[in-house]
């Protein structure tokens, strides 16, 4: 892997399990290999990057994560305004079993706080998501977009949605 910010470069040695790297000098010019590259990637010219015997000069071993920090509400704060318009009770549990009835979840139940790798389904990352709340610590949290507050309000105030998201008929509120 090469980081062009820190003009390093990364190795990871499988049979040791170590992770190396060195400085290496980038050209980081508009005609720089580096820049050519990452422009036919995102032209979708892929193709176009290879050796002369047509096999790729690179490897695409990941999706690049967005640098700039996401706003992001926590399950309290995502619970209690779903409460400010719901017809009926509910808890965060059931929250829970909604996620995974909806397909946002792998698991019913799972921590917020510290949660196990692979618990989210990665195609509705923009109604939740991992946030790492402190690297130093490896602190991460379970966190939700504003946008998941609408669904989960339809489906709660949907009575005929009760018994599939819930596995219960949720009781009107006084």
């Amino acid at each position: 892997m090469i980081n062009p910010k820190t003009n390093n470069i990364y190795g990871y040695n499988q049979k040791d399990k170590n992770l190396s790297s060195s400085e290496i000098e980038i050209d980081k010019s508009e005609s720089g290999v580096f820049n050519i590259i990452l422009n036919a990637i995102s032209a979708g010219e892929i193709g176009k990057i290879s050796d002369t015997e047509g096999k790729p000069l690179y490897k695409i071993v990941g999706e690049i994560k967005s640098s700039t920090p996401r706003d992001y509400i926590t399950l309290s704060t995502l619970e209690s305004e779903i409460k400010k318009d719901a017809k009926y009770n509910f808890t965060n549990p059931l929250l829970k079993l909604a996620f995974k009835e909806l397909g946002w979840t792998n698991v019913e139940n799972f921590h917020i706080e510290h949660p196990e790798k692979n618990i989210l389904n990665e195609k509705f990352s923009n109604f939740i998501w991992i946030e790492n709340i402190d690297t130093i610590k490896d602190k991460r949290k379970v966190v939700f977009s504003k946008d998941a507050i609408k669904p989960l309000l339809e489906i709660i105030n949907d009575e005929s949605n009760h018994v599939i998201f819930f596995k219960k008929n949720l009781h009107s509120k006084q």
